[in-house]
C-alpha cells in the first residue's frame, strides 16, 4: 500500500448519519476539505504517512476536533464522529 486513507462516519446524537457536515483535514503544508455525503460518509484518500488534524462542523452542532490522527501505510484509518448540540 503506497497511500493510506481516512474514512469518517459522521453521526448525530441519535447515531443517525449526518449529511452535509464539513470535514477539514490538515497537516504540514496540506489541507483538504470535503462534505459528508447522504450517508454521513467522508473519505480522505491518497494520504502519506504522518499526523493529521481533523475538524468537523455542521450548522446547529458543536465542532469536533481530532488533533492527532496517526496515519501509516499498514492500514486505513476509520473514525466515527459523533456530533452534539449544546442541549445534549
Amino acid at each position: 500500500m503506497d497511500q493510506a486513507a481516512i474514512d469518517i462516519a459522521v453521526k448525530d446524537a441519535a447515531s443517525d448519519p449526518l449529511p452535509g457536515a464539513v470535514a477539514q483535514l490538515t497537516a504540514d503544508r496540506f489541507a483538504r476539505t470535503f462534505v459528508s455525503d447522504a450517508d454521513g460518509q467522508v473519505r480522505f484518500s491518497d494520504l502519506g504517512p504522518g499526523f493529521y488534524a481533523l475538524r468537523v462542523g455542521s450548522t446547529g452542532f458543536n465542532t469536533v476536533l481530532r488533533p492527532e490522527i496517526d496515519v501509516d501505510m499498514r492500514s486505513d484509518v476509520r473514525l466515527q464522529i459523533g456530533m452534539t448540540t449544546d442541549a445534549e
